[in-house]
């Protein structure tokens, strides 16, 4: 039996924003990451010597935040690249209570991408991605241009979601049952299906001299309010935001596919419903000249 095609339009940029919100709020994953980023910053004596950071997708400067008054980042300057206008305002503010010199972009990374600061600076010790990836024309082949804004003995840190996480399965399922002239990867603000494991096999066959390797996390985020309500009084913010397109158009067979999908991803904890995330940072160097094999 053929089923109509869904017609759930992506989400727009304020939906986007409050789903977004509200996934965070109700998610452990950033302390999971600034976990990670801690013991990346430890490991690279990135805490003892001062250091130059370019963060791609700033947001509102939170994280980076985090990692110089929590984590010890000894952060000589940043250049944040966010094209969104309403997070730069609350990111030059972000970045000004840190008290270093710092730059603000607002244009999108990319293969005609420049540093256009004030200190002159091109190179950086740090080049930081946050989950940034999924809002990309072209992630995969973004990757490979952090290459020429890095310093020799620098490093790259992304973060992204594992294959096996529940949002890259449900925004599978939206873009293979949608009309896609109304939702598709390319209309999405984030394309969900941008993976850690299809970036490292880009990088394999497309950047041999770079060296990767791989920090995995699992979190959880509490979805009780999806899974045990009915109706009108069903919160799917979390879920809306795992499929980017909104839970309450889909027609009553998409809601049970869904819905099925959800539940294969929870735990319960104390009575409550939590569905599992699964993400990644890739840590990626460049090899020495004498490393790469002609």
């Amino acid at each position: 039996m053929e089923y109509p095609l869904e017609t759930a339009p992506p989400l727009t940029n304020d939906r986007y924003i409050e789903t977004f919100g509200s996934f965070r709020g109700k998610t452990d994953e950033w302390s999971m990451m600034s976990r990670i980023a801690g013991k990346f910053i430890s490991d690279n004596d990135f805490d003892k010597n001062p250091v130059r950071m370019l963060s791609i997708g700033a947001g509102t400067g939170l994280f980076e935040k985090d990692l110089v008054e929590r984590k010890g980042l000894l952060l000589e300057y940043v250049y944040a690249v966010e094209p969104y206008s309403l997070h730069r305002v609350l990111l030059d503010q972000t970045l000004k209570s840190l008290g270093i010199p710092y730059d603000i972009d607002g244009s999108f990374f990319g293969e005609d991408f420049k540093i256009n600061g004030k200190q002159q600076t091109s190179k950086f010790d740090i080049i930081l991605l946050s989950h940034v990836l999924y809002g990309f024309d072209h992630p995969y082949q973004a990757v490979s241009q952090l290459q020429r804004f890095l310093k020799p003995e620098g490093k790259v840190l992304i973060f992204c979601l594992e294959e096996k996480d529940a949002a890259p399965e449900l925004f599978k399922y939206l873009t293979e049952n949608s009309d896609p002239s109304v939702f598709n990867p390319r209309l999405a603000i984030q394309d969900h299906s941008v993976t850690v494991q299809k970036v490292m096999s880009y990088i394999q066959v497309k950047c041999p001299g770079l060296i990767v390797s791989l920090m995995k996390y699992t979190a959880r985020a509490d979805v009780d309010d999806f899974v045990q309500r009915d109706g009108s009084m069903k919160n799917d913010d979390v879920i809306t935001f795992f499929a980017q397109a909104e839970y309450s158009q889909l027609s009553d067979r998409a809601k049970k596919d869904v819905d099925d999908i959800v539940l294969k991803h929870c735990d319960v904890v104390n009575g409550k419903f939590f569905i599992r995330t699964y993400g990644a940072a890739i840590i990626i160097s460049q090899m020495e000249p004498r490393d790469i094999k002609m």
